[in-house]
């Protein structure tokens, strides 16, 4: 049944709905016997030189398929090898032998003779099969079914060189009947020259499969068609908006680069045409022409690019598109589709910013070297820190090589009161460091521990110095002074259990001085002064495992800060300044990220995540109507802010490790859309890094940093919580000034926006009192530092206030005038 197997697989017949079919189509088979009974083959060299010379008298091109061998090397077998080939122009092919070992196996060793090895169906060798330098091919040689006896099945898959010699013999048959006045030797140069090269996923056995695992396709086509391939595509805006970007209601141009591999023939005349079936998406311009295309050459329609219109309410995320190709219109016509897929997306142009690492802490967007423009600082879980223009440019100096995985988000703050910024960075690897914009390290204090919570950095000793204050894995709190990796005194202090999160600060207790407000991984509570001491009524046990960082805010008009917080025991806690539990809500999940906190109407909201349901309560604790929302995949903590400028705040809802970022109406508690974006891995900040006068949604994903233009008229206010932990200092304080924020005066006064702006030197202000009141004038520069304050008791009427930018480098400032209790920010350009 071995050679009724064998024959099967050669020369079955094809296309007859009958059984299997071999390669070799519709050849004819001569079964030539080697041997006088038993089980070997004992004349097989005088049934090749028989079967050789029969084809050639009669005029049959002859390939041999030797599905047998041994071990040992003859001059009389090469000799009659070499006169089957040389004298009577056949192919022979032989299978390697199925011992697993490189030994030489013969005929399949013998020059002029293609030997073949085995392999699986993933083009790994066979577990059997021999390999060495003589192999010249490879060719599919398990489970190969074909026929047998009758009386047996009929059909039957079997392993084994035997197979695979074969099925390289009927491709030989095919591609010798395709070109049937070729010599012998062009068949098989052409059948090894156009075998797919399998050493890379073979390493083992790289150069011991021969030229690879045979492509009858490729090697037919190769001699009549070109092969082209789709290399790049470009999408671009055409009209619309002037960011470059193709978005929903604008108009694109696509060019694609195409290029022929090297070995295929020439592509005269090549047209290509785009086709998509899209109900969003009309295709206005589909043919582009791109000449001849040489083998080995490339080519963009860089002159005549498609054109596409998207409706203004089209659907983001992917769009299935197809080239139509053709040419060579008068020899052997060329008709190929290449499928691929176009983006339609609302990216700010130079984002996404695939880096190779995951991004799990919010990145930060300031104008960190005061050049007027923002940048976008993100740490990486590989140890590194970046820093890009708003453009997606690398800043110098970026990125800077931190080493240790980074979770937590980077600080931004003045922490030597030098009149620059730093960024503070905390790491895995149990360091804390401080750089400089241009990527230079300052500092550098290594802590003994993980550092997994987010840092903060505030001035705790009320002397107009900033401190840094983080907890880490090893039980302790510390806070660090003079812009440096200094102790301050009396720290670092132990507490009970490991500091996974952030720490909040504020005046908790009215005392005047700053407290410091964390959780720990045995659910204590914790409140520290700048003392080093622990506020009486803590820690409060709140039971389970805090993993989040608290919030503060006044959300009852007290006049006191109250402290949010949640445990994974599934309970979100209002607690009071002293440390009493106001209020538990019963989440239904375990809560592992900060709050957020807004105000509404002058009434607060807190937003928290449990699992994958959004809640919303009020401060009382009160679930509000059409809460929680559930997303179906666990949550990040949300960011508010009034993304469309319509007047109400939106929720921004980031999916954990998902495609989506969820916008959720406050007002109902309902999806309002679903943005498709790459895996998100951290919390969304929100801001016009631009300046356009529309918001930005900045985030990490599974690679890098994307940001997401969200395109309507819109500017951030007090009342929002548009950055992790509230801002770039994250002190997690809703009390703590908001940078660039816009405050919808109160009706005892009005202002008109200071002019001119931009400007070089001064600028005037004119605020109208309806009573006498106190007004005080405070400048801060981008990141936060204030350089200029006056206090002014005013009468009722109309009073032009003037500043002068004096000695200050150009840059953008923020004038935050607070009249009696109210405030209003402006955001000035200085040009000088």
């Amino acid at each position: 049944m071995h050679g009724t197997h064998v024959a099967g697989i050669s020369s079955a017949v094809t296309n007859n709905g009958i059984g299997v079919a071999s390669t070799a189509w519709s050849v004819k088979i001569m079964p030539v016997k080697c041997y006088a009974g038993g089980e070997y083959i004992v004349h097989g060299y005088d049934g090749i030189l028989y079967a050789a010379r029969t084809a050639y008298l009669n005029g049959y091109r002859c390939v041999i398929n030797c599905s047998w061998g041994s071990y040992g090397y003859s001059s009389f077998e090469q000799n009659v090898i070499n006169t089957a080939h040389n004298t009577y122009g056949a192919i022979i092919v032989a299978g390697a032998g199925n011992e697993g070992i490189s030994t030489p196996h013969y005929p399949s060793a013998y020059n002029n003779c293609i030997g073949v090895a085995a392999t699986d169906q993933s083009d790994h060798k066979a577990w059997f099969s021999n390999y060495g330098t003589w192999v010249a091919l490879s060719a599919p040689g398990m489970s190969i079914l074909s026929t047998i006896y009758p009386e047996y099945g009929g059909y039957v898959a079997w392993d084994g060189t035997s197979m695979s010699s074969p099925v390289a013999a009927s491709a030989v048959a095919l591609l010798w009947s395709f070109f049937i006045d070729s010599s012998n030797t062009w068949v098989e140069d052409q059948i090894l020259n156009t075998a797919d090269n399998i050493d890379d996923i073979n390493p083992t056995y790289a150069g011991l499969l021969g030229s690879g695992r045979v492509n009858i396709y490729k090697a037919i086509a190769t001699t009549i068609y070109p092969h082209i391939i789709l290399v790049s595509y470009n999408l671009r805006e055409a009209t619309g908006d002037g960011d470059g970007v193709f978005n929903p209601g604008e108009t694109g141009k696509l060019r694609v680069t195409l290029h022929n591999e090297e070995g295929w023939r020439p592509a005269e005349g090549l047209t290509a045409k785009l086709v998509i079936s899209h109900p969003d998406i009309t295709v206005t311009d589909s043919i582009a022409d791109f000449g001849t295309l040489l083998p080995g050459a490339t080519t963009t329609n860089l002159g005549d690019p498609f054109y596409l219109e998207a409706t203004p309410d089209a659907e983001l995320g992917t769009i299935s598109a197809m080239l139509v190709l053709t040419a060579n219109e008068t020899n052997h016509p060329y008709l190929d589709t290449i499928e691929f897929m176009l983006t339609l997306t609302i990216y700010q142009a130079g984002w996404p910013q695939s880096i190779g690492s995951s991004v799990k802490g919010s990145p930060a967007v300031t104008d960190i070297d005061t050049d007027g423009t923002t940048e976008i600082i993100a740490p990486t879980l590989n140890g590194k820190l970046y820093i890009w223009d708003y453009e997606g440019n690398p800043e110098p100096g970026s990125p800077v090589d931190l080493s240790g995985e980074i979770w937590a988000a980077p600080v931004v703050a003045d922490v030597d009161n030098d009149g620059t910024c730093e960024i503070v960075v905390g790491s895995r690897n149990y360091h804390l460091y401080i750089v400089k914009p241009d990527g230079s390290i300052v500092g550098d204090r290594n802590l003994g521990h993980y550092i997994i919570g987010t840092p903060t950095v505030k001035d705790i000793g009320d002397n107009g110095l900033k401190e840094i204050i983080v907890g880490t894995f090893g039980k302790k709190l510390y806070v660090l002074q003079d812009g440096d990796t200094i102790d301050y005194p009396h720290f670092p202090i132990e507490v009970s259990d490991r500091i996974l999160s952030g720490i909040a600060v504020g005046d908790i207790n009215n005392d005047g001085t700053q407290e410091m407000v964390f959780g720990t991984y045995d659910g204590n509570l914790y409140a520290v002064t700048s003392a080093a001491t622990i506020v009486t009524g803590f820690p409060v046990a709140l039971g389970g495992h805090i993993w989040g960082s608290p919030v503060l805010a006044d959300i009852n008009g007290d006049g006191q800060l109250e402290i949010l917080i949640g445990s994974d025991n599934h309970n979100f806690y209002i607690v009071d300044t002293s440390g009493i539990i106001l209020h538990t809500i019963d989440a239904g999940g375990q809560i592992k990220y900060e709050p957020a906190v807004i105000t509404v109407g002058g009434l607060y909201r807190i937003l928290f995540v449990a699992g994958s349901k959004l809640w919303c309560i009020d401060h009382m604790g009160n679930v509000l109507d059409g809460f929680p929302y559930d997303a179906g995949n666990t949550l990040l903590p949300p960011t508010v802010a009034d993304i469309d400028g319509d007047d109400t705040l939106d929720i921004i809802l980031p999916l954990k490790q998902a495609p989506y970022i969820d916008i959720v109406n406050l007002n109902t508690g309902q999806l309002d859309h679903r943005i498709p974006v790459d895996p998100i891995w951290s919390p969304v900040m929100i801001w016009d890094i631009d300046g356009d006068g529309d918001l930005e949604l900045i985030f990490g994903t599974n690679s890098g940093v994307n940001i997401i233009d969200y395109k309507q008229p819109a500017s951030l206010s007090n009342s929002c919580w548009a950055i992790y932990r509230r801002n770039l200092s994250r002190t997690g304080n809703f009390n703590d000034h908001f940078t660039g924020v816009e405050i919808t005066p109160p009706p005892s006064f009005s202002i008109v926006s200071p002019t001119p702006n931009p400007f070089t030197d001064r600028v005037n202000i004119e605020l109208m009192l309806t009573q006498p009141t106190t007004v005080s004038l405070n400048v801060y520069n981008v990141i936060g530092t204030k350089v200029y304050s006056q206090r002014m008791q005013l009468g009722k009427g109309i009073h032009n206030i003037v500043w002068g930018s004096h000695n200050l480098p150009p840059g953008i400032y923020f004038i935050n005038l607070k009249v009696g209790d109210k405030v209003h920010t402006y955001k000035l350009v200085n040009v000088k």
